[in-house]
């Protein structure tokens, strides 16, 4: 086997195993393989481990997630043998990799034949030069030229010096962005209608612009013509200030302080939210199916109308005397006692209390029994079966029995 073993690759190895007597065992069951990677925990290896013959030494033919690791402990165990434990080192290659001096010497000179050394000559160069030996740009071999050069093959992306004489005008303009920083005088003497802002440039010709964004007015502050220029102008606090022709695109968010004359009606409905906080004699003369009401803390007058609608949420609680005998109408009145009389026993007597009125009227209509003994007496639920009370008996044999009942 190769040397050193290779990181994650699959590879094998032998090993032996012996009984506690130290001999050489010949296992037919089961062998237990395991592995620790890097120092972890033992965790079973999905390589199989195969015998030469019978004479108790194995070979263990590990995949390549079993060599996973930098450094590898692999055991071997079963039943009737002692653990074999092996420890090994992976790289990322093999001593047979590495070139031989021979190997080393034989790249090296090839190499010094394909590149040889530069030299400043005009006869197999492999740098061109010019006659007086100048190595670099080939504009024809220019040295120290001092005649003007034609350049116009040649594309020259940027100007990073201003020697003297430096670019023209037209060197400039050729560029497709100019950033321009600080040129007194400069001036532009047609339309250039990709330039955001220009001193000749009329009110007409901003507000035409679909954005118009003004930074700054500078220290002596901003004339009335300059602030109608702005896209968007916000207004804080400005004595006498009017509004001469009409704007309709002007819009108030609402009145933080009263300037002067209170909105109308109609400014307030024009509003799309409108919050009333306080407002004597205010009535809503139409249907408001949308408003909504929040705590009432006063006393509410006299319906005198039909409510329509029902109560579809709940009410927290009603007052004591909230609700007066002749609040309710006859025919209300009627309907409470109606139902009252026919509901059922089976609805309400869970929930009974004792000595209830529900009770006696369980007794009067439930199953009733006495035990055996005849001392219980037993009123059962709705079901017949389940008992709801009992009452204990007081017999008396000499007592006068009861033939009849009469209510009067």
């Amino acid at each position: 086997m190769p040397w050193p073993y290779l990181r994650n690759v699959a590879q094998e190895f032998d090993f032996p195993l012996f009984d506690a007597s130290g001999n050489l065992v010949n296992e037919s069951g089961t062998i237990t393989k395991q592995v620790v990677i890097d120092g972890q925990n033992f965790v079973n290896v999905s390589g199989s481990v195969t015998q030469y013959g019978t004479s108790g030494v194995y070979k263990f033919s590990g995949q390549a997630p079993d060599w996973n690791g930098a450094r590898l402990t692999f055991k071997f165990t079963s039943a009737i043998v002692k653990p074999t434990v092996l420890t090994f080192h992976t790289d990322s290659k093999r001593f047979s990799d590495i070139p031989s001096l021979a190997d080393l010497k034989a790249q090296a000179e090839n190499a010094m034949t394909a590149y040889g050394a530069l030299k400043t000559s005009v006869s197999g160069r492999l740098l061109d030069v010019s006659a007086g030996g100048e190595a670099g740009l080939d504009w024809a071999n220019i040295g120290s030229p001092t005649t003007p050069q034609n350049l116009s093959a040649t594309t020259i992306s940027g100007v990073n010096s201003m020697a003297p004489p430096g670019p023209t005008s037209q060197d400039i303009w050729s560029f497709a962005t100019r950033t321009i920083t600080n040129k007194t005088g400069f001036s532009i003497a047609g339309t250039k209608t990709t330039l955001d802002a220009l001193n000749d440039v009329s009110a007409s010709g901003v507000w035409g612009n679909a954005t118009r964004t003004l930074t700054s007015a500078g220290a002596g502050g901003a004339t009335a013509q300059e602030v109608w220029e702005y896209g968007t102008r916000s207004l804080t606090d400005k004595d006498g200030f009017n509004l001469a022709a009409d704007q309709t695109t002007v819009r108030f968010s609402g009145y933080v302080s009263d300037p002067g004359k209170a909105p109308t009606t109609q400014d307030i409905w024009a509003f799309a939210t409108r919050v009333i906080t306080d407002k004597a004699g205010f009535s809503l003369a139409a249907d408001q199916s949308g408003v909504t009401i929040g705590a009432v803390s006063g006393a509410v007058g006299s319906v005198t109308g039909n409510v329509g609608g029902n109560v579809t949420g709940s009410v927290g609680s009603v007052g004591q005397s909230g609700i007066s005998p002749s609040t309710l109408g006859a025919d209300v009145r009627e309907q409470i006692a109606r139902d009252v009389i026919r509901r059922g026993m089976a609805r309400d007597e869970t929930a009974l209390e004792n000595r209830s009125l529900g009770w006696a009227i369980a007794k009067l209509v439930n199953k009733i029994d006495i035990d055996a003994a005849g001392t219980t007496l037993t009123i059962r639920r709705t079901n017949d079966t389940t008992a709801l009370f009992t009452q204990a008996l007081t017999t008396s044999g000499g007592a006068a029995p009861i033939t009849a009942a009469d209510t009067a």
